[in-house]
């Protein structure tokens, strides 16, 4: 998680360039404009984002800008993908506590 808040977040957490977002487990599992899923768990190989971080082609390398990611930092994503690209656990969840339900604003004001 550190490295896709570090490299991946600016673009792909609360923006969704490329219609992907990855910012969470749910997000980072559908596709985004390529139609691929961005993680498929246990499967590095067959994970858009393991593509992407790994390919040559500057057009295609994520992230776009700087030198991209070193060989530790691709070695534990492909690693994090194979053992099923688990997230931590939410901190309202911990809790044992669910969000509130969204509700419109007239509701808001009169509480």
């Amino acid at each position: 998680l550190p490295i896709l808040r570090e490299q991946c977040f600016r673009c792909h957490g609360d923006k969704d360039r490329g219609a992907l977002k990855i910012a969470t487990r749910e997000a980072s599992l559908k596709g985004g404009d390529s139609e691929l899923p961005a993680v498929v768990p246990g499967k590095p190989d067959d994970s858009e984002l393991i593509a992407r971080i790994r390919t040559d082609d500057e057009s295609l390398r994520m992230p776009p800008t700087g030198a991209g990611l070193n060989a530790e930092e691709i070695k534990l994503l492909v690693d994090w993908v194979k053992s099923g690209a688990s997230w931590p656990e939410p901190p309202l969840a911990k809790a044992g506590l669910t969000p509130a339900p969204v509700i419109g604003d007239e509701a808001f004001l009169r509480r």
